[in-house]
């Protein structure tokens, strides 16, 4: 899917919880003017300090 129109801010937030619900990981960044068909990525190495194999479920939220 391609976008039309450019964006002048996305913010994103990654968070990850263990299998009790407690959140365990949280990142976030955001991107300024993004052009029109334009894309942005981004790459975190590891949001839980470690505790990669606790994790039970995640979210992404992409916010403009």
């Amino acid at each position: 899917m391609s976008r039309t129109t450019a964006l002048d801010y996305i913010e994103v937030i990654a968070q990850a919880w263990n299998d009790t619900g407690a959140i365990i990981g949280t990142v976030w960044t955001n991107f300024t003017e993004i052009s029109a068909g334009g894309s942005v990525s981004f790459e975190q190495e590891s949001i839980t300090n470690g505790r990669n194999g606790a994790v039970s479920d995640y979210s992404v939220v992409l916010t403009t």
